[in-house]
């Protein structure tokens, strides 16, 4: 991994697997027990370019709610591993992520 970790949170209902936020990437790590292996996934942000600082992930392990240094929040999808959503749409939250 070429990049420093700013946040890590493990799945609630999966020991085998976490995810890490990066200045301006997620990704998601799953642990093959059987192989002994680590591997991860970049999850692709498309034109979001943003420094994420926590990630928290929900009860049931559908989306990871991303903060990031600008003040808004990013949606990943962790069943597909892919960037939902970003908000607020209409003004950030100046200096609510620390």
């Amino acid at each position: 991994m070429d990049q420093d970790c700013t946040d890590i949170a493990f799945f609630n209902k999966n020991p085998n697997k976490l995810v890490t936020a990066h200045a301006n990437a997620i990704k998601i790590w799953t642990f093959d027990p059987k192989v002994k292996k680590l591997k991860y996934f970049d999850c692709p942000l498309g034109h979001i370019r943003r420094y994420i600082l926590n990630i928290s992930i929900d009860n049931i392990d559908e989306h990871a709610y991303c903060g990031t240094r600008s003040g808004d929040f990013i949606e990943i999808s962790l069943s597909k591993g892919i960037y939902n959503r970003s908000g607020p749409v209409d003004k950030k939250f100046v200096g609510s992520v620390n």
